[in-house]
């Protein structure tokens, strides 16, 4: 943890607590490991997020300081970049609502899902490489998250790839 990212047992979705992180400064980091390294094969990376601000740009990850992989929220729309290509879909949230996002890679085709609800496929065939991850982070731009984020998942496997109920209860 950097900055003051910190566990908060004022919001959760399961478990009596969560990642805060205040807009900032604030960030996860793990060391490069060969877990990050999906090449072109399927992914999913899931998690419960829930916005204090959605006023301004804010990014949610990133792998190496976003060259590889990033998401980032700006305005009604979700961001993706990856291996060099950009992918938007629209999305509007509120504050001080909980909401599941998944983002998946089945073969060439990239989907992201709120609460379940596919928003929309891209083409994307770009190799994910090793590299360090960062989680809701300033590193890759002067716009940290600000919000919560509980049970962070990265399956090197496309769980979804319709529509889906999301997880009623915290990940074992």
């Amino acid at each position: 943890a950097n900055g003051d990212a910190q566990i908060d047992t004022a919001q959760s979705k399961f478990g009596g607590a969560s990642g805060l992180f205040d807009g900032t400064g604030d960030f996860l980091t793990a060391p490069s490991s060969t877990d990050f390294a999906f090449g072109t094969g399927d992914f999913t990376v899931d998690f419960w997020l829930r916005f204090n601000s959605t006023a301004s740009q804010q990014f949610l990850w990133a792998w190496d300081n976003g060259d590889e992989f990033q998401l980032d929220y700006n305005s009604g729309s979700l961001n993706v970049v990856l291996a060099g290509t950009g992918h938007t879909w629209s999305w509007s949230p509120s504050t001080a609502t909980w909401y599941h996002l998944a983002m998946v890679r089945t073969g060439s085709t990239l989907k992201l899902f709120i609460d379940g609800t596919n928003l929309g496929d891209k083409t994307e065939s770009g190799s994910i490489d090793q590299h360090s991850i960062h989680l809701m982070s300033s590193r890759i731009g002067t716009s940290p998250f600000n919000g919560w984020i509980d049970e962070f998942r990265l399956s090197d496997s496309a769980r979804w790839t319709s529509n889906f109920t999301p997880p009623a209860g915290a990940y074992t």
